[in-house]
């Protein structure tokens, strides 16, 4: 190549342009790769970007430090592999398609045609391919375009297959109802991280109305405020805050009795200005309020639990018998509104999760969605079936208007979430999905992970990262659009068949069709026959695709389209050395990284050697007496994990003592015999109690099954219903116990009535100090007040615990006998010290010695390894290993 010499005709770009060319015609890159074939590989995961849109500042900036990092490795003695990568699925590709055809609904791409609407995606896929590699190649960055791999090529969906094959294996995945901000310009729901991006400044109808109280002297309503009047007609409970006083007031002006909290009674409107605007009500300075209404009654917000009250539109009157009653919950504040939250279970995450928790709604697909993927209602709600359901606040308020339960309307301006790709309001909407599991030991192995991993800067490891992963959710990995890749797995028309398929061979020998392809027009008209036999039929294909982000998240196993070829290449390398993209990924492609591609590897258990298959299950030998005391033991388990999850208190920190609560001494025994251990082991906590009286932490409530007996009693079922509901304690008690009751000449069982435990909180004691969780059946509390001498022991199981890993990554053997020095990096050290001394004997029997103080440290002593941790459970400090010291007479 000529030398370059600068000069007066110096040009920076032509002088690129050459040596460019001079790359080109020796053929350097791949030249490069050839000669580096034989050496250790260095791995290098490149994110796939979109091909519709062309190359930007910072695709050329990452590119840059992605080549700068590339280069230097391949230089000091590694062989690295680049290959472009392109995301081919999504909405991106879909909303091109949706603006060239003019597509608006789900029903316009049935009738266009599912093939016909994939195959005019797959047409703009590598609409800026040309480009994007005429940028990067002039940008002077190596990478093979030829070898690129595709998120829709068949090797690549194979392998996302395969992978949600293994964590459908190990249990992380579930389906169920999340309410999740939805899009119904897209028809789809999207991701928090999505929803959160495009926020615009809107007024909206709001509404403060009224919901009166069943069987009030005064004739009192509770008052209840919304911007959402749309979800009004799907109201199903009102929630207050248990800790918040409440007040019931009269109107001096019109003589009306209102219920609200004490700090939200200035939103109503006085009578000297009865529209005033609620803007500045909100903001507590309507003092004239406070001289409009006389205060009738105070009285704590828990006191206010199961009163009923009158719907206000009677479009859900058959949940009558479990909704239209006050619950508690803390999430309501009183920064605004009234103190009292309308609920509309299948539009907030909140309502659904309250609703849930007191048995208005049901787990599972039971939940009534008034709501169409349009974004219209229903026919369930006639009145405005068909319409957009922004488009009908102003004729709800006037509905309610009508019925005299309107107190005042206005207009409040705030910012509201719209979808970033189709510019639509966004609408919180239960929707069933497909979940992955992302439970408290998964989000700590991957905070454990991440601190093996080197950022820069490090400081988004330490805040930005550490936060996404601390704060994950499980993950909806399902989206119900059209291209992309399908989720693989086939149901029965009853449910109880599930096949998940893990390759496109499996697919083929279960259905007996040959497969090119993998995406929906190609696969889901293929069935696969009953394993029970044909007259039950065919399993069909769900009709969801998954998230986009799965299948960017799964790369570093389909790229290669592992495990089906290169397993050697991965199993050597996995996983990979380097990333680089943009800060917004820590968010995005990092954190499913992070979550599909933990170094336990998805296809290896932790400890797992198996050579024989598994035997055949012979029911004869199965002790059913065993298997209905784990059942009970998990029962417990699972109703006191969610008190911690509701408490968001993790695993890890020690609980002083569980109570369980039930009438069956053998119920009891079991919990409390051979089982007794593991319930301690899996909560962490310390002791546990069992009570048989019913009634000390929980009063008892009977509820009719309407489902069950409306048909069997007829017109007697209003009597029955009303002395079901009026049973005493005492009496409810006896039914369980006899197993049947009469009641106005009718025999009714136990499957005939709902008995309810609703949990008493010993007196003096907030949530936050003991909390409850029930099935109906068995009721778990929880002591969650903090204990001295639980934190010490927690805090030397963290202790202990890096001291084995700092032996381990000094490669100690068991046997080897180290000395043990801590020193405290805090500024009262006392704390430490008081863990060390109460915690003394578990230490030695744990690790075999005391920690030594650093001051008794010989000079003369061969540190093997030292380290310093901050903030575990609020203490720093610092360990050493050291060869036992010589001694010297």
């Amino acid at each position: 190549m000529e030398e370059v010499v600068e000069g007066k005709e110096f040009s920076f770009p032509r002088e690129e342009e050459k040596v460019l060319s001079f790359w080109t015609q020796i053929d350097a890159f791949k030249t490069q790769l050839r000669r580096t074939e034989h050496l250790p590989e260095y791995i290098f995961y490149d994110g796939p970007p979109f091909a519709t849109g062309l190359p930007h500042y910072g695709h050329i900036l990452a590119g840059t430090i992605k080549d700068i990092v590339t280069r230097y490795q391949t230089m000091t003695g590694h062989h690295v592999t680049r290959r472009f990568g392109w995301d081919c699925h999504g909405l991106p590709i879909e909303n091109l398609i949706d603006k060239k055809f003019g597509i608006k609904l789900k029903s316009q791409v049935l009738e266009m045609g599912i093939d016909k609407y994939n195959e005019e995606c797959r047409s703009v896929v590598d609409l800026y391919v040309e480009e994007w590699e005429k940028v990067i190649t002039r940008s002077g960055r190596w990478i093979d375009f030829k070898k690129d791999y595709k998120t829709m090529d068949l090797s690549f969906m194979e392998s996302v297959w395969w992978v949600f094959a293994q964590l459908f294996d190990k249990n992380l995945i579930y389906k169920g109802f999340k309410v999740m901000p939805y899009s119904t310009g897209l028809k789809t729901p999207l991701s928090s991280s999505e929803a959160k991006g495009t926020y615009k400044k809107v007024s909206d109808p709001e509404a403060m109305v009224t919901f009166p109280v069943i069987g009030d002297q005064d004739n009192a309503a509770f008052v209840a405020w919304t911007t959402t009047p749309w979800t009004l007609p799907c109201n199903l409970a009102l929630c207050v805050n248990p800790e918040f006083v409440y007040l019931k007031v009269r109107n001096k002006h019109n003589g009306r009795v209102y219920v609200v909290a004490e700090p939200r009674l200035s939103a109503l409107p006085s009578f000297a200005n009865a529209a005033a605007d609620t803007k500045k009500a909100n903001k507590g300075g309507d003092s004239a309020a406070a001289d409009s209404y006389e205060i009738l009654e105070k009285f704590d917000g828990a006191s206010l639990v199961g009163k009923k009250y009158e719907p206000l539109f009677d479009y859900f009157s058959d949940f009558s018998s479990e909704a239209f009653r006050v619950v508690a919950d803390d999430y309501v504040t009183d920064g605004s509104g009234t103190g009292i939250v309308h609920c509309a279970p299948a539009f907030g995450e909140d309502d659904y999760r309250v609703c849930l928790e007191n048995n208005i709604v049901e787990k599972g697909e039971g939940l009534v969605v008034a709501v169409d993927e349009d974004g219209l209602f229903t026919e369930r709600i006639t009145h405005f079936f068909g319409r957009y359901v922004k488009d009908a606040d102003k004729d709800i308020i006037e509905a309610v208007k009508a019925k005299g339960r309107l107190v005042k309307t206005g207009s409040f301006t705030h910012e509201y979430p719209f979808c970033p790709r189709s510019d639509t309001p966004l609408l919180n909407r239960a929707l069933p999905s497909w979940f992955m599991r992302v439970d408290e030991q998964l989000k700590e192995q991957l905070l454990e992970n991440t601190k093996e991993t080197h950022w820069v800067p490090s400081h988004v490891k330490d805040k930005r990262f550490h936060n996404w992963l601390e704060n994950a959710r499980d993950w909806c990995i399902s989206r119900s659009r059209f291209w992309g890749t399908p989720l693989p797995i086939w149901i029965s028309d009853d449910g109880e068949e599930v096949v998940v398929m893990d390759s496109v061979d499996k697919l083929e020998k279960l259905s007996g069709v040959k497969v090119f392809d993998l995406h929906r027009h190609h696969i889901d008209q293929i069935t696969i026959p009953s394993s029970r036999g044909p007259e039950f039929g065919v399993l069909r294909r769900v009709e969801d695709v998954f998230d986009c982000w799965f299948e960017s998240g799964s790369m570093p196993y389909a790229y290669i389209h592992y495990p089906f070829e290169n397993k050697e290449l991965f199993e050597k390398n996995f996983p990979g050395d380097f990333v680089a993209e943009g800060l917004d990924q820590t968010r995005g492609w990092y954190v499913k990284l992070a979550s599909l591609n933990y170094p336990q590897l998805l296809y290896l258990n932790k400890e797992s050697i198996h050579y024989c298959s598994f035997p055949e299950a012979d029911g004869t030998r199965v002790e059913r007496r065993i298997e209905q005391s784990v059942t009970r033991m998990m029962t417990v388990i699972d109703l006191a994990r969610n008190i911690r999850e509701r408490h968001k208190l993790p695993l890890k920190t020690p609980l002083k003592e569980i109570t369980v609560v039930h009438p069956d001494a053998d119920f009891l025994d079991d919990i409390t015999g051979k089982l007794r251990e593991y319930v301690l082991e899996e909560l962490n906590v310390r002791s546990l109690v069992t009570c048989n009286d019913t009634l000390k932490y929980a009063s008892l409530k009977a509820e009719p099954d309407f489902s069950v007996l409306g048909k069997r009693l007829g017109k007697s079922m209003r009597l029955v219903a009303k002395e079901v509901k009026e049973m005493s304690q005492q009496d409810i008690l006896r039914f369980e116990e006899a197993g049947k009751v009469t009641i106005a000449g009718h025999t009714l069982e136990l499957t005939d009535i709902k008995i309810v435990r609703v949990f008493k909180r010993p007196d003096g004691l907030k949530d936050t100090e003991i909390d409850a969780n029930g099935d109906g059946d068995v009721l778990v509390l929880l002591d969650l007040r903090p204990d001295d001498s639980l934190y010490e022991a927690g805090v030397a199981r963290e202790i202990v615990n890096r001291v084995q890993k700092l032996r381990k990554k000094s490669g100690l053997e068991p046997t080897d006998v180290v000395e043990v020095y801590i020193e405290s990096l805090d500024k009262d050290e006392s704390v430490l010290q008081q863990v060390l001394s109460s915690q003394e004997q578990y230490i030695k029997d744990t690790i075999g010695s005391s920690f030594l103080p650093p001051t008794s440290m010989p000079s003369h002593a061969v540190i093997l390894s030292d380290e310093s941790f901050q903030n575990v459970s609020k203490l720093s400090f610092k360990i050493s290993l050291a060869r036992p010291a010589l001694k010297f007479n």
